[in-house]
């Protein structure tokens, strides 16, 4: 059998616990929000944005989606040198609606992660390897200015 005493302990916990618990996870969402404004969402490029001008923070990814169609020879390429930023990954995805259709085209996506300030062309190239000349219109390039965060 429990004292009067412990009843009275326990009771005046329970009291402070359930004003402190709402605190608590006030706290912890303010804590999260404020994590993840400092965050910016990744940046995504596609088509539309050939020859514009982006800045992004040092540390920053930039996607960029491009159609695709390597059955007809054609693929991506990235020409790096000493630019702000390195290709994290490159895959080709075959567009859904069409997946059994042989020579279906679909999407090249190219991620990139920003290492170090500076300025610099990001240049994607949509040639075959066994023909020399490159149209205008299968070039594709963005200015990215990184800054430090």
């Amino acid at each position: 059998m429990q004292s009067f005493q412990t009843k009275m302990v326990k009771l005046s916990m329970s009291r402070q616990l359930a004003r402190t618990l709402p605190l608590l996870g006030a706290t912890f969402l303010a804590t999260a929000l404020l994590a993840t404004a400092h965050q910016s969402p990744p940046r995504v490029l596609g088509v539309l944005d050939n020859d514009k001008e982006i800045t992004v923070k040092r540390g920053e990814t930039i996607t960029i989606r491009l159609p695709a169609n390597p059955s007809t020879g054609y693929s991506w390429y990235f020409f790096s040198g000493n630019d702000p930023w390195k290709l994290k990954s490159r895959k080709y995805t075959q567009t859904p609606a069409n997946p059994r259709l042989v020579g279906a085209g679909g999407e090249e996506t190219f991620i990139f992660e920003t290492t170090a300030p500076g300025t610099g062309y990001l240049r994607l190239i949509n040639v075959r390897p066994f023909d020399p000349k490159v149209a205008l219109e299968n070039i594709w390039q963005v200015q990215v200015k990184v800054k430090n965060r």
